[in-house]
């Protein structure tokens, strides 16, 4: 996570799934995450 400005991040994610599902559901639980940080 890099900091930009005070109200900007910005998110690299590199990962690796066999199953798209649990891609998709881990990149919504790391959505919703970091939107709760502010």
């Amino acid at each position: 996570v890099s900091k930009i400005d005070d109200d900007t991040y910005q998110v690299q994610v590199v990962s690796w799934y066999d199953n798209e599902n649990s891609y998709t559901s881990q990149m919504v639980r790391t959505i919703k995450y970091f939107a709760e940080l502010k």
